[in-house]
């Protein structure tokens, strides 16, 4: 059976690749589908609208597990209803590579997503999915949890779920996996695919103000000559007070302090410590 691929795009606003490009995120989603028309793998591209209230755009991030719900569940009505053999969720800030979606849907398994690399911060890289393979690790990886940019899902994993993607009230990535888990569904990375993601999760965001050499120069993580031994992370916040903040680090076990007059709150905006 040749696959025919619906590619989601959640949200219908272009992001540009970088600042001042005139290039966006759906020049590479174009690009991936005409890569794959050509190598044999039909594939349409839908824009899923905006479904999260304004309303819900105020507040914690959380409060737009709704619309997002919603938002897939839509595209993969879409899929059941009109005989596709593949879901492919892509949110707008991801760059895709020309092969992305062949390369996921040759691997002919339910669920599987690419390594999400972010320019912006590396760290991230490894701070986003769990748990994490050793260097040099190659092809499928099976998840306990991942960031949820791009997700390829099959026909078959759809219709156990029937059709609902996400389900309700579903705010974190781990209770994503725990629902696809339950419904006998296996989540895995292609650690061989990777495609840029534009901006950072919230997280991820803060944790980038948080100066990663300070981290490695920990005295914890000093090794023969005073030399910083380089730890992955990931590194979250654990206790803030004053002029301190207190991160706490999964990688070694160790704790990170750093001193500082402004540091950023959740929106993002920079306030006095």
């Amino acid at each position: 059976m040749t696959a025919r691929v619906l590619v989601a795009v959640m949200g219908p606003y272009p992001r540009p690749v970088s600042e001042g490009s005139s290039r966006t995120n759906l020049d590479t989603v174009r690009e991936a589908r005409d890569a794959s028309i050509a190598a044999g793998v039909a594939v349409d591209v839908a824009i899923i609208p905006d479904m999260v209230r304004p309303e819900e755009k105020v507040g914690p991030f959380t409060n737009r597990a709704r619309g997002f719900a919603q938002m897939r569940a839509v595209a993969a009505k879409a899929v059941l209803d009109n005989g596709y053999s593949h879901l492919f969720c892509v949110d707008n800030d991801v760059l895709l590579k020309p092969d992305t979606i062949t390369r996921l849907v040759g691997r002919q398994v339910a669920l599987v997503m690419p390594r999400p690399l972010f320019p912006q911060f590396p760290p991230a890289s490894v701070m986003d999915f769990a748990p994490q393979p050793a260097n040099g690790t190659k092809g499928l990886w099976e998840l306990r949890w991942s960031e949820v940019s791009v997700l390829l899902f099959s026909r078959g994993a759809l219709e156990i779920l029937e059709g609902r993607v996400y389900p309700d009230g579903a705010v974190k990535e781990d209770q994503l996996f725990a629902y696809w888990q339950a419904h006998g569904i296996k989540a895995v990375m292609d650690l061989d695919a990777e495609v840029d993601i534009i901006e950072l999760p919230s997280g991820e965001a803060i944790s980038k103000e948080l100066p990663w050499a300070v981290h490695n120069r920990n005295p914890l993580l000093l090794g023969p000559g005073g030399q910083p031994v380089q730890c992955r992370g990931p590194v979250t916040e654990r206790v803030r007070t004053g002029q301190t903040v207190v991160w706490t680090c999964e990688g070694c076990r160790c704790f990170a302090f750093w001193e500082a007059p402004k540091f950023r709150d959740l929106t993002g905006q920079a306030k006095s410590a």
